[in-house]
């Protein structure tokens, strides 16, 4: 079960990346992380892919240009098991994702964005929030607005049940089968910030998959909306 230290026995170390051994569930798994120089203009990318039994690969850039870097993960040799999830694969992609997301809030804005807990029990409620350092129209703005919206949230959002403008939002979310019910809720803060938080309620199942991706979710929310350093 990960707990965020890595650990494992360093297998090779270089300039450009590195490799390691990270045991999982009584396995030794292997991750191999690549940094490489990017030119040219660009925005923010991620590529999944999979090689072998199972394998989480994902590539994450800032705003390409002068000085950027590209940073793409290899996970080979994850045994099936190591997570609570109902689909382990799209699981460890998303766990790959996240990382890269907040390596990438802390390099370009020196932001400590919250950090997953991979520790059960993971109920069939899920509330995950986050702080913005933007004013709560902005963030509500984000929300709201279908264009600036598909930026960073990664799935679709259903009908409208109930909306108090600027404050609230409850949606069906019909990417769950059958369909649940996910509530946002917008609290300003002291210094122009905002608070956000997600709720998804009528799952039939209790796993990981949807607390790690509504956490990756809204830490792409605060990517988004933050100021850069």
């Amino acid at each position: 079960m990960p707990t965020g230290s890595l650990g494992g026995r360093l297998l090779e170390n270089g300039d450009r990346g590195f490799r390691f051994e990270w045991p999982l569930g009584g396995w030794v798994s292997v991750v191999e992380i690549v940094l490489d120089p990017v030119t040219g203009e660009g925005g923010s990318s991620d590529q999944l892919t999979r090689e072998g039994r199972t394998v989480g690969s994902g590539t994450g850039v800032g705003h390409a240009g002068a000085g950027c870097t590209r940073v793409t993960v290899h996970h080979r040799g994850i045994p099936e098991d190591a997570l609570p999830a109902r689909w382990p694969e799209q699981t460890w992609q998303c766990v790959w994702v996240l990382w890269l997301r907040l390596l990438q809030g802390w390099v370009e804005r020196a932001a400590a964005l919250p950090r997953f807990a991979f520790r059960p029990p993971f109920g069939a409620v899920v509330e995950r929030s986050v702080e913005i350092d933007a004013p709560p129209e902005r963030v509500w703005a984000a929300l709201v607005d279908p264009v600036l919206r598909d930026r960073w949230l990664g799935v679709a959002l259903g009908p409208e049940l109930r909306r108090e403008e600027g404050r609230l939002l409850v949606c069906v979310f019909a990417a769950d089968q059958p369909a649940t019910t996910v509530t946002w809720r917008i609290d300003p803060l002291p210094d122009g910030r905002t608070r956000v938080t997600v709720r998804e309620e009528g799952l039939g199942w209790e796993s990981i998959d949807n607390h790690l991706g509504w956490h990756d979710w809204l830490v792409a929310l605060a990517l988004e909306m933050g100021r850069p350093a």
